[in-house]
């Protein structure tokens, strides 16, 4: 519990905020939503 409590909130947290960021961008287009993904995997 004490390492898998903070690391499922962290992963939470990571998947919120892309989410956010993702629709934030997506009143730009498509190419700034892809960036951001490919720079996400770098």
């Amino acid at each position: 519990m004490a390492i898998g409590l903070p690391a499922s909130f962290t992963n939470l947290l990571r998947s919120a905020s892309q989410m956010v960021s993702n629709n934030y961008l997506a009143s730009y287009g498509n190419i700034p939503v892809a960036a951001m993904g490919i720079a996400g995997k770098a």
